[in-house]
């Protein structure tokens, strides 16, 4: 049982990232991106309909509601050249999330008080968007 256990994770740890690997990686983060944007349409209608039910009931016994805020998109190419930008980043701007883009990602992460994970998640775009903005 511990044997079983121990193999599949033994296996992915000596995946790298080129080859069949990258390429599935590449087709998840875009399949992420699509869900996201689905995601965010939906909440969007929902939020829209929800409008039109409680808009006569919200005038009498509500205050107005905050609006959410919505999902930053931002392409990797585009964070790879805000990176470069900002010194962290010397590679070439492929839109491919390679070891050396992971690392610029981390080490922005680190000196903007983030946990350093390699991903791009929303306080990370905040915080790029920030940077691109003080140039």
């Amino acid at each position: 049982m511990i044997l079983f256990l121990v193999l599949p994770i033994a296996g992915c740890a000596g995946l790298s990232e080129t080859g069949e690997t990258g390429k599935r990686i590449d087709v998840l983060e875009k399949k992420v991106v699509v869900l996201d944007e689905r995601q965010t349409i939906t909440e969007d209608r929902l939020t829209e309909n929800e409008k039109k039910i409680t808009a006569p009931q919200a005038a009498v016994r509500e205050a107005p509601r905050e609006k959410k805020k919505t999902a930053i998109s931002m392409s990797r190419k585009k964070i790879q050249g805000i990176l470069r930008d900002a010194g962290y980043y010397r590679g070439p701007i492929d839109g491919k999330m390679g070891k050396k883009t992971k690392k610029a990602l981390k080490d922005f992460q680190t000196d903007n008080g983030l946990s350093p994970d390699g991903i791009a998640g929303p306080a990370t775009k905040e915080a790029l968007l920030r940077c691109m903005s003080q140039k």
